[in-house]
């Protein structure tokens, strides 16, 4: 599922290729109605916002609204074949941002990294909107019932925001935005666990990077459900398994019930939590 927003001011049409069908607004350029940017030949009246799900590379998609199965087009490899669509992207990217803020707010890992709770929502914020640009560039957004529920995913070898990819989502302000002692234990953290993650996973996966369900909407299988959306962004981009780590020891049993398997558990020796590392066939 895409979330795009669209140029076409509210004209619906479907462009007649069922592979890039979309509901509501047109999203590929294929064949039929399509329409173009008058004066630029071969693009189609659509801004794209976020993942490697799109025509053209530098104008990717934002996966949102997960309603149905995903699939590779014959077409276009990382395209999506099917897809629920909308015109309100950044309210939508807000939702889906306001989600992870809130469902990770008293996470143990969060706590630490922001230990002023006065601060962290503001600081947690700032911290998302980044992952979710990275996220979506790399690897996938996939959201449930409006943004209420949310999963992040990158493949392994963006596990680790690098500089330029930093730079890309916008994030190169990060240190200075939650300031130099938060960040300098978000990184050391974050750095220490991608090693462990690859050492205890070995080979290539996809890594769940976040999964969450708004507080207000828990107990309704919005988690399971965007978990699921993001399993089958993965098997569309052509991965055999997902990895996934927690801090929250009251996650392992829904992990296990989910077809995780337990892989390590590592304790930095300068902060008190322990991490799970889970791993699945896809």
């Amino acid at each position: 599922p895409l979330l795009c927003q669209s140029d076409l001011h509210g004209d619906r049409r479907d462009c007649g290729d069922e592979r890039f069908r979309c509901h509501g607004r047109v999203l590929q350029h294929g064949r039929g109605t399509n329409r173009q940017v008058p004066g630029q030949a071969g693009r189609t009246a659509v801004r794209y916002i976020g993942s490697r799900t799109s025509a053209r590379a530098d104008e990717p998609c934002f996966r949102l609204n997960a309603s149905e199965p995903i699939m590779a087009s014959p077409a276009a490899p990382h395209a999506i074949s099917r897809h629920t669509c909308t015109a309100d992207a950044l309210p939508a990217q807000e939702r889906a941002i306001d989600t992870l803020v809130r469902a990770f707010f008293e996470d143990p890992l969060f706590s630490f990294i922001f230990p002023r709770a006065e601060r962290r929502e503001r600081d947690l914020h700032r911290r998302f909107a980044g992952s979710v640009r990275h996220a979506a560039r790399v690897g996938g957004v996939s959201t449930v019932d409006g943004g209420l529920g949310v999963a992040l995913w990158t493949p392994r070898q963006s596990m680790h925001v690098s500089l330029l990819a930093a730079w890309r989502a916008g994030m190169i302000t990060l240190p200075f935005a939650i300031g130099p002692a938060a960040f300098r234990r978000l990184d050391r953290f974050e750095i220490e666990l991608d090693r462990q993650t690859e050492v205890a996973a070995q080979g290539d996966f996809a890594y769940l990077w976040l999964l969450g369900a708004h507080p207000d909407a828990q107990g309704r299988g919005l988690g399971r459900a965007a978990l699921e959306s993001a399993v089958s962004s993965m098997r569309a981009r052509g991965f055999t398994r997902c990895v996934l780590r927690t801090q929250q020891a009251r996650n392992v049993s829904l992990y296990r019930h989910l077809g995780f398997d337990e892989l390590a558990r590592h304790t930095p020796t300068w902060a008190p939590l322990e991490t799970i590392i889970f791993s699945r066939d896809l």
